[in-house]
């Protein structure tokens, strides 16, 4: 789950009405998180990091870890996201197969609720199979709403993007100490100076 990713994917790509309402209906505001990124201070960076420990997941979740077209997917059709232990469905209508919906995973903490609205973690396919320039095994699909992970998966993640992104920190902080030239630049000052030529006995 680093930055350096490469397909096979199929990614659902959540419009941008569709991050504002999800980002509404979690009590957050989208402009408010963009003008928190765009600060610049220690207080910002951590608090920016907290932010990214629960959108990552969210993102990770919309990657589908094969490259299919939505021609060649099936109804009741199990795919496997990037987010560890956490699927998605597909949903096709029968009157028009070419209706393809993506469902989210049920919420295994409360299943009761899940069974009585069972579509309502669902995406909608808006624009499909659209090519990724430079990347033959990519392709996106834009959907029209946001999916949750399930949230035992959400967590695990966010625990172990929580100990990575530490032990990133602390190897970074360790390659700038021994770098710090300090210790270098103290190194040699006494450099044993020439004896003073004017000392020597005439």
């Amino acid at each position: 789950m680093d930055g350096d990713v490469t397909g096979p994917f199929t990614i659902l790509l959540p419009t941008d009405e569709a991050w504002e309402e999800f980002l509404t209906a979690e009590g957050l505001n989208e402009t408010a998180i963009e003008e928190l990124f765009a600060l610049d201070s220690a207080d910002a960076a951590a608090a920016q990091w907290v932010v990214s420990l629960g959108i990552r997941p969210l993102v990770f979740y919309h990657f589908i870890n094969v490259t299919v077209t939505t021609g060649n997917l099936t109804n009741g059709q199990v795919l496997p996201s990037y987010l560890p232990d956490a699927n998605i469905s597909v949903l096709l209508d029968p009157a028009n197969p070419g209706n393809i919906t993506f469902v989210g995973a049920a919420n295994e903490t409360d299943p009761a609720a899940a069974a009585a609205a069972p579509n309502t973690n669902a995406a909608a396919t808006l624009f499909a199979d659209i090519p990724v320039i430079g990347h033959p095994d990519i392709l996106m699909n834009v959907v029209d709403k946001v999916l949750v992970p399930p949230e035992a998966a959400f967590n695990a993640t966010v625990e172990a993007l929580f100990v990575s992104d530490l032990e990133e920190l602390a190897a970074e902080q360790e390659g700038d100490d021994a770098e710090d030239p300090a210790d270098a630049d103290s190194e040699g000052d006494d450099g044993g100076a020439p004896a003073d030529a004017d000392s020597d006995g005439a």
